[in-house]
């Protein structure tokens, strides 16, 4: 099981089946900045995907992201989307937004074995 599958198993389901989540959606999808073109360079369009999307009772949103330490360091770009989302998006919607930073598991940490290898 993933840290993604835990999180929904252990924090997301007992709050659907008390009522106090009333939707959860998962991996939804944000337009950043829309395809275009400027001078000539084709621009495509710029997306944030968050792991869950979580509706409360009250009315609250709350965005969830869950990452293991190696997912994140790889995933370069993911500091920059995630600062414009919650820029953009996120904080004049009045949204929550949560980023759970998980342990490397093995497979994350075998791989990091061979890229450093990779390297020398």
């Amino acid at each position: 099981m993933n840290s993604m599958d835990e999180f929904y198993i252990g924090a997301v389901l007992p709050k659907l089946a008390t009522g106090e989540i009333k939707a959860c959606e998962q991996h939804p999808r944000f337009l950043l900045f829309p395809a275009g073109e400027y001078g000539g360079v084709a621009l495509h369009e710029i997306r944030y995907t968050a792991d869950f999307r979580l509706d409360y009772a009250d009315g609250a949103v709350e965005i969830v992201e869950v990452k293991s330490k190696f997912v994140r360091k790889m995933q370069r770009d993911y500091p920059v989307r995630r600062r414009i989302f919650i820029e953009q998006i996120a904080r004049p919607a009045g949204w929550r937004f949560r980023e759970i930073i998980t342990a490397d598991s093995r497979d994350e940490i075998k791989r990091w074995r061979e890229l450093a290898r990779e390297v020398k």
